[in-house]
């Protein structure tokens, strides 16, 4: 499920979203609650990093016109779309710093190159020289 997220000047967040009041069992309020914590923390954490990491890589991205998504993706930390979009998993502020700090380098790389290929790797080289390192510990986690 993903929540739109648009970034406005002056650091103004917002994130359309309804929750229809339901009767939910104790585990399904907690898990809702979990949830809603975390993503209260995603939307505090993730679009300044994002804005810190363009200012650092110099990757020409604009926040305000493109966007930032975040979602809870089962399968994915983060995506970049043809419009531009970099949709980010609320989950990503549960890992180290250095982590969060690759994903989103990632998905900025993925505005030069579109894809996987050679180039885009040593552009990831370029602004994180130990995404290797990064790609492994990785698979310690799941989204």
């Amino acid at each position: 499920m993903f929540y739109w997220l648009g970034v406005k000047p002056k650091s103004r967040v917002t994130v359309k979203r309804e929750v229809k009041k339901t009767t939910l069992t104790m585990k399904e309020r907690l898990v809702a609650e979990q949830q809603n914590d975390l993503r209260a923390k995603a939307k505090r954490i993730l679009p300044a990093r994002t804005i810190d990491l363009v200012k650092q890589t110099g990757i020409n991205y604009n926040i305000q016109r493109d966007g930032i998504r975040l979602g809870h993706m089962r399968t994915r930390w983060g995506s970049r779309s043809s419009s531009g979009t970099i949709s980010l998993n609320i989950g990503l502020v549960r890992l180290p710093d250095h982590l969060i700090d690759y994903v989103i380098i990632h998905e900025l790389c993925h505005i030069v190159h579109m894809n996987h290929s050679p180039a885009f790797w040593a552009e990831v080289a370029k602004h994180c020289p130990a995404y290797r390192t990064c790609r492994k510990e990785m698979r310690d986690y799941r989204p």
